[in-house]
């Protein structure tokens, strides 16, 4: 039995984005979905997430820029 998750799921593509999001939902996760990088950044900072699932292609600000920001932001 594993231990649910909050995850953000950051990803501009409908079809990823509803598959993950119905997999990790069936495994027990609670899932926020956004779809632009800097909404995801946003997002981040507002609530706490166990983990972040994010494409690096994306509107606004893309995955990679975006995961450097959010280590800046809580670097453990």
């Amino acid at each position: 039995m594993s231990t649910a998750a909050k995850i953000l799921l950051i990803e501009d593509d409908a079809g990823i984005t509803d598959t993950l999001q119905r997999v990790l939902v069936e495994e027990g996760h609670e899932v926020a979905v956004e779809r632009r990088g800097d909404d995801g950044l946003a997002r981040a900072a507002r609530d706490s997430f166990n983990a972040v699932i994010t494409d690096l292609r994306l509107p606004g600000l893309n995955g990679l820029k975006l995961v450097r920001q959010l280590h800046a932001a809580q670097p453990r």
